[in-house]
């Protein structure tokens, strides 16, 4: 709308039908009340009523790369890969989407990190995990960081640490729970527990897995969209000396051996 010029609908995921009043009456009720956009409410008959109609100019999508699939190749997995071997879409309209992946944070080794600014940067990333309980899209997923960085193990720790000190969120993504409890099962997977109760009903509590090898697609191929940090140590001679190099040849082993697109 801002961008382009355009007016838009918009259609939420049910799960947040409740933010729709307080855009449509409260933030955006100006652009509304000139009919520059307008809300609507519905599951996935809507949706598709929606990208399928002639007078849609673009769709902008935000979930899953299966959403997308079901959008422009077909609603089955017969008929998705049929269309795709022959390169023929359902619908020729543009689509511009952001979706979920496993996405990374890289560390950068070099002279200007302290015990202090480990403890900043670890509370900076238990803050990004836990934000939503995880249900964001590009909530970190991937700790990438030198196999030999001297400040390793402690930051390690104090990411622990403030994971433990957040109050929680409420788990509210259907199947969310069921992609915590495969992480949680997991080899090396360790739940932090909270310094105080939990504040929500089934609240799925951090989850942190070190030492996942960049070989591992069953852990770099899976989004979470839960509260799941997992530690990828890179090996490379001479980080400290070369953090450039290093960031460089992270940055391809990442982009080659994990879902999605690379979050710094």
């Amino acid at each position: 709308m801002f961008l382009k010029g355009r007016v838009c609908i918009y259609k939420p995921n049910p799960v947040n039908h409740g933010t729709i009043d307080i855009l449509e009456h409260k933030i955006l009720k100006p652009l509304v009340d000139l009919g520059y956009v307008a809300f609507v409410k519905g599951g996935a008959r809507v949706g598709s009523t929606l990208v399928q109609d002639e007078h849609i100019d673009e769709i902008v999508i935000t979930g899953s790369a299966l959403t997308l699939d079901k959008i422009q190749w077909g609603a089955t997995l017969q008929e998705q890969t049929e269309n795709k071997q022959a390169n023929t879409p359902i619908i020729q309209t543009p689509i511009c989407s952001e979706l979920g992946a496993v996405n990374s944070w890289v560390i950068v080794p070099g002279s200007q990190w302290n015990r202090k600014n480990v403890d900043k940067h670890a509370s900076a990333l238990a803050f990004a995990k836990l934000a939503n309980n995880g249900h964001i899209c590009a909530s970190p997923q991937v700790v990438v960081l030198p196999k030999d960085w001297v400040y390793r193990d402690e930051f390690i720790d104090r990411l622990r640490f403030w994971l433990a000190q957040h109050p929680g969120s409420a788990p509210f993504y259907p199947g969310s729970d069921k992609s915590h409890a495969y992480f949680q099962g997991q080899e090396n997977a360790e739940i932090i527990e909270g310094t105080s109760p939990d504040n929500f009903p089934n609240q799925q509590r951090p989850i942190l897995i070190r030492n996942v090898s960049i070989d591992n697609q069953d852990l770099l191929s899976r989004e979470a969209w839960c509260p799941v940090l997992m530690e990828l140590p890179i090996e490379y001679e001479r980080s400290e000396e070369d953090p450039m190099g290093y960031l460089e040849y992270a940055v391809r082993r990442v982009e080659t051996k994990s879902y999605g697109s690379l979050g710094l």
